[in-house]
């Protein structure tokens, strides 16, 4: 065992001295355990954030410290523990499994990082330089499609960091991967797949993350747009773009797709598939806001069969498309 690990630390050292250029994804992040100290201490980070709350700073504050942390912390939790991993979230699993990966199979010097919670932007970014060969960081925001909420919140964050580093590296930052070729095939294939072995399939509805529509997020709305049409290009069934995980009162980007599959069910369909091109990994969002609770409602609804087709999380497809972007930007 001290053997094989002492192998995998000479071999990342070995390919660390090799390239001059590191890579470090991005995801959204989670709490640390599925616990209500936990997430609180997420949701108190998370929706800090000025580039995903937009509203009044002080009326907001009041709103998240007393009434959304105090009485939402126990219902998240109880979510991600129907969701949770062995030793950690999902979304964190696959995160660190793409690196790791990338590291050991592709020689690619490749770290995973969080937005919110751990490992820091900052932590990894301090853990890159350590090697003083390391040069140039690839920063891969894991969102495809390019959103002030996810995307530019994380080269806030890289912005941040770069402060407290002294002689910190040429950053390379990847806005975003819509329409890429490898992006777009490995959903396209992924998808032809379920369809391959559910041909009764009768309507296929891709899932994005919704925004508040005051938000104006246009560049998003179009590369979502963009992607669809790519992704569904001869797609042979029906097919809706929808969205999910509206937050709030306000008005939000839609249609929801908790009315939507009640909606279909109404018209006769009765089976469908859902998939989420907008989320690099599964996370709460996908395996429970859509594997649990979209499918139960369309269920109670008169439907018969709603599928959940898995986010790319750590497949070939995912791993090459990040070999690709490195490749191509080092």
């Amino acid at each position: 065992m001290l053997q094989l690990k002492w192998m995998r630390w000479h071999t990342f050292k070995m390919v660390i001295e090799k390239n001059k250029t590191a890579l470090l994804l991005v995801n959204l992040g989670s709490p640390e355990k599925p616990s209500a100290l936990s997430v609180a201490k997420f949701l108190h980070q998370f929706l800090s954030d000025k580039k995903v709350i937009h509203n009044n700073k002080i009326l907001w504050r009041i709103i998240l410290l007393f009434i959304i942390i105090p009485f939402r912390s126990f219902s998240v939790a109880k979510k991600y523990r129907q969701i949770w991993g062995k030793k950690s979230s999902v979304l964190t699993f696959f995160g660190k499994s793409c690196a790791k990966i990338l590291n050991q199979d592709y020689n690619i010097p490749s770290f995973y990082s969080a937005t919110y919670g751990k490992p820091s932007i900052l932590h990894s970014i301090q853990d890159i330089i350590k090697n003083k060969n390391i040069k140039k960081i690839i920063t891969l925001p894991m969102f495809p499609q390019y959103s002030t909420t996810t995307n530019e919140a994380v080269f806030d964050k890289i912005q941040k960091a770069m402060t407290k580093i002294d002689q910190p590296p040429t950053i390379k930052k990847i806005k975003d991967y819509h329409d890429h070729p490898l992006y777009i095939a490995a959903i396209r294939e992924d998808i032809n797949e379920y369809l391959k072995k559910n041909k009764n399939c009768q309507h296929l509805l891709l899932s994005y993350h919704s925004v508040p529509v005051s938000y104006n997020e246009k560049i998003y709305l179009s590369q979502i747009k963009t992607s669809t049409k790519l992704i569904c290009q001869d797609l042979k069934i029906p097919y809706t773009c929808v969205f999910q995980s509206r937050f709030g009162r306000s008005q939000w980007i839609g249609p929801q797709i908790n009315e939507y599959i009640i909606k279909l069910s109404e018209q006769g369909i009765k089976k469908i598939a859902i998939i989420t091109p907008g989320f690099a990994t599964d996370c709460l969002e996908t395996l429970e806001e859509i594997k649990i609770q979209a499918k139960r409602e369309f269920l109670k609804n008169g439907g018969i069969k709603c599928d959940y087709i898995a986010a790319l999380n750590d497949s070939k497809n995912q791993l090459k498309l990040f070999k690709n972007i490195y490749e191509t930007n080092s």
